[in-house]
């Protein structure tokens, strides 16, 4: 096992390299699963480059997405329609069983109150959870009480990332919380519609979550995952094929106890007068009000303002995406 980005460690507090931090926090275990072993866990695994929730969880009842999107968007034909209004990119096909069986929730138009459009700069406001602050000293993660696990492998592709995430949660039941993540999301230029270079990333992306669903067996019972990236895309397409950096994007909830087929949030709409100066998809569920929820709830850790300081924290506000 190998662990992820120095910054990364940094924010979680974590003063070890290599094995030894799994080792340090988290003691292997041997032989069957027991009822004292189920505890719950979270799953964060975060698409880094900026992935284009439009185009993944399409508003096919939108005109102006088809408006300003004349050769990327994804016919209302191909698409995998969810509720009439949203749905699928079609080479997410293997997502849809996951939400027909109500175990996947989708919150669009979310993200973080910060307008940043560079990489390094918005991962490390979502990383953070306070708003405008980079660097500040331990990320939300690490104000979790308890120990994160990363397994991430740089250059290792993901469907073998994830599948090393869930062979060491089956090995380490008791690990509550765990992230990953996967690149290649940074489409400037041919990103394609049903086709084309952003295609084969989200037919492995969803191949590869839902083989890890499948492979936690018993343990899916305590598991909820998340997926989250660090801003959307520009809703219209540029002269390239492809989109520039946005703001609102969607996110993904998985879980057997989540409240999923149903696309949570308000929608802010896609005419020039609704978006994010005139030119992104807008954000009306700050990424914090999920996250604060599955970690309140779930995880029952109840100091959200030590997590999320600076944030409206009250419960009265979740989204209610658990059952």
């Amino acid at each position: 096992m190998t662990v992820t980005r120095r910054r990364f460690l940094h924010k979680s507090m974590l003063a070890c390299a290599g094995a030894s931090v799994f080792t340090t926090f988290i003691p292997r275990v041997t032989g069957p699963i027991t009822s004292s072993d189920r505890h719950n866990r979270l799953v964060i695994i975060f698409l880094r480059g900026g992935a284009d929730g439009l185009n993944m969880v399409v508003p096919h009842g939108e005109a102006a997405y088809y408006a300003m999107r004349p050769s990327i968007n994804i016919p209302k034909s191909a698409v995998l329609d969810l509720d009439g209004f949203f749905g699928l990119h079609p080479a997410m096909s293997s997502l849809k069983p996951l939400w027909d069986r109500g175990h996947l929730a989708i919150v669009h138009a979310t993200g973080s109150p910060n307008a940043c459009r560079m990489h390094l700069e918005a991962q490390d406001f979502l990383e953070s959870g306070i708003t405008g602050v980079r660097d500040a000293g331990s990320g939300w993660m690490g104000r979790v009480n308890r120990g994160r696990t990363v397994i991430h492998r740089p250059g290792e592709n993901f469907h073998n990332t994830v599948m090393r995430l869930s062979q060491f949660i089956r090995d380490n039941p008791q690990t509550q919380m765990l992230s990953s993540e996967v690149g290649g999301w940074d489409h400037h230029s041919g990103q394609g519609s049903s086709q084309g270079s952003m295609a084969p990333l989200l037919e492995t992306f969803s191949q590869t979550l839902t083989s890890f669903w499948g492979d936690l067996g018993a343990l899916r019972e305590t598991t909820v995952v998340i997926t989250v990236s660090e801003f959307g895309r520009s809703l219209r397409e540029n002269n390239r094929g492809g989109t520039d950096h946005g703001h609102g994007n969607v996110m993904f909830v998985l879980g057997a106890k989540v409240k999923g087929k149903k696309v949570y949030g308000d929608w802010p709409g896609l005419a020039v007068s609704q978006l994010h100066e005139g030119r992104d998809l807008a954000v009306t569920t700050d990424y914090r009000r999920v996250l604060g929820e599955i970690v309140h709830r779930h995880l029952g850790d109840k100091e959200l303002d030590n997590i999320f300081p600076g944030f409206d924290n009250d419960p009265a506000n979740f989204l209610n995406l658990l059952g």
